[in-house]
């Protein structure tokens, strides 16, 4: 199997165009990516609210489909975009002109999954699309012509994606509900040198609009596989499959023990990195930290709004029996909470939010603060702002990095003592980087670090994963965010951040997302988790769709699945 870096100039391309949504967005103007026949706009468009005069209504493949003129009670029309359409695309809200009536929903990749409207022929649809983070706006025309045949929206893996992980569940999304009954062995397929996979196929929504096919054993490592989705598809009204789909993708080069607990759509969810689901330990949650012994899990509660309060969060391993405290300021838990050896403790730091957004250099963050379990009382250390912290596995040491003081005044490392006292500064930089983040290798001698270049800053800064002694000397880096995104300048939009050791410390896993989900407690699908030996070799992909992992050494029983 070839690395990102082996990968053809092409192959990254098509990988990176999920992360360049900035860059994206400015071209998606001048863009001419062509119509289906079921979905092609007519007319003049209607004025860009970015005040740039006509939009171009062909700037964007939307596929409209007329749901099943016998089976539903009332006309409906789907609408959806396949991913990779509008790069940069934050929010959609839909609009039938005659009915006045809407619809909101959110990109992923540049791309969403039907939406359902009570349309007929002949009606017209107005589609306005946000841009994610970009302050922009474009608006669309669709008028619905007649019925169509069935196409697939989007496949999970996607088409020619490396580095698939062993545990994959494959997804086909469709343009409309298909009829169950075509649903078969037949007509989807996963083939291996032209071998058909043994596996369990069924829908996973009651409108029937997506597949899943669960193979009953893992896949193979290093090995290519191929999605074969045919024309014995059929609609609601017996309408077959526009065309038969064939969707290549290679499986990573090994597999990787689980339980591994991460963050998703803003749930903390754990796999055990095989073909079984993963399951939920807890909703409205993020950031998840496995206690020593594994038995219990901390975890943080996002704010939902600027000035809400922190929240650290401490339960049983399978999520039950939560235990929270609320903070006394304003702000978010940042980095990953720690735990101390011995399980009584959980240390941490916090992003403060200030009126107008900045407070001053250095002083977003707070100084460190422990939890103890036992009494749910938090005790204020006293040290520089600081941005991560990991406890060392003999106690004795809090690694840090302190935004504010070093080379660049963006991240230096330290260690402290958990009471506060003898701070050392280990490195004030590493080079030109900064350091962002921290993470105290299982044996104690070597320190994970998350990297900020400040050579591509200030605008953006490359960021890479990068490992040091426990004394900050002898630097490697592991990964890069350029690796991902072979544009120049390299790296704008790409972060890989959040390290996080394997129990044996022989791998690290990471984030790898765009600019728009870097620090986000929520972490949308256009991030991945990806893994990479501690000594710099392969690497491969663990979560798709998942962020902010957290490594321990048993599974957890009795969590609730997740769909």
């Amino acid at each position: 199997m070839r690395t990102y870096e082996q990968a053809s100039a092409e192959e990254r391309v098509v990988r990176s165009q999920r992360f360049r949504f900035a860059y994206a967005w400015m071209l998606v103007a001048g863009a001419a990516l062509s119509c289906s026949d079921a979905a092609r706009p007519t007319g003049a468009g209607p004025t860009d609210t970015t005040g740039g005069g006509p939009t171009d209504t062909a700037s964007a493949s939307f596929v409209v489909a007329l749901g099943s003129r016998v089976a539903a009670s009332k006309p409906l029309v789907y609408v959806s975009l396949p991913p990779g359409s509008i790069p940069g695309g934050g929010e959609a809200t839909l609009r039938v002109l005659r009915a006045g009536t809407t619809a909101t929903t959110q990109l992923f990749d540049g791309g969403f999954d039907p939406v359902a409207l009570p349309a007929v022929e002949g009606d017209t649809i107005l589609i306005k699309v946000e841009g994610a983070g970009t302050g922009s706006s474009k608006s669309y025309t669709l008028v619905v012509r007649k019925p169509s045949r069935p196409i697939v929206v989007r496949t999970s893996p996607p088409k020619n994606k490396r580095d698939v992980p062993l545990n994959a569940r494959i997804t086909v999304v469709f343009s409309e509900p298909i009829d169950p009954v075509t649903l078969t062995a037949g007509s989807v397929q996963l083939r291996r040198a032209g071998t058909v996979i043994a596996g369990h196929l069924e829908f996973t929504d009651a409108t029937r609009i997506t597949a899943e096919f669960v193979p009953e054993q893992p896949l193979t490592a290093g090995t290519d596989y191929e999605l074969v989705i045919t024309q014995g598809i059929r609609d609601a009204d017996g309408m077959s499959l526009a065309s038969p789909v064939s969707v290549q993708f290679t499986t990573a080069t090994a597999a990787v023990a689980g339980p591994l607990a991460y963050t998703s759509r803003g749930t903390v969810l754990v796999s055990n990195l095989d073909v079984s689901e993963p399951v939920v330990l807890a909703y409205g949650a993020s950031r998840p930290a496995w206690s020593p012994d594994g038995s219990r899990i901390a975890f943080t509660r996002p704010t939902n709004n600027l000035l809400g309060k922190w929240q650290l969060c401490v339960a049983r391993a399978d999520g039950s029996d939560a235990r929270c405290v609320v903070g006394d300021r304003d702000g978010n838990i940042a980095g990953r909470p720690s735990w101390s050896p011995d399980g009584s403790k959980v240390a941490f730091t916090i992003s403060v939010h200030c009126l107008g957004g900045f407070c001053g250099q250095g002083t977003n963050f707070s100084s460190l603060r422990v939890l103890n379990i036992a009494s749910m009382l938090v005790d204020s250390v006293g040290t520089p702002p600081l941005t991560s912290v990991s406890w060392s596995p003999d106690g004795r040491k809090i690694a840090f990095t302190a935004f504010g003081i070093g080379t660049f005044g963006r991240g230096a490392l330290g260690v402290v003592n958990p009471d506060g006292s003898e701070l050392e500064i280990l490195a004030p930089s590493l080079g030109s980087y900064s350091v962002a983040e921290v993470a105290w290798s299982p044996d104690g001698r070597r320190l994970a670090l998350a990297l900020l270049d400040e050579n591509a800053c200030p605008w953006y800064c490359n960021t890479a994963i990068g490992v040091v002694e426990a004394d900050a000397t002898q630097l490697r880096v592991l990964a890069t965010g350029q690796a991902f995104v072979p544009f120049d300048p390299p790296g704008n939009d790409t972060y890989v951040a959040w390290p996080a050791w394997s129990p044996d410390g022989a791998r690290i896993a990471f984030t790898l997302s765009d600019g728009n989900s870097y620090g986000s407690d929520a972490v949308d699908p256009v991030s991945d988790i990806l893994v990479v030996s501690a000594d710099g070799g392969a690497r491969g992909v663990l979560i798709l769709g998942g962020g902010l992992p957290s490594w321990r050494d048993k599974a957890p029983a009795g969590a609730r699945r997740s769909r």
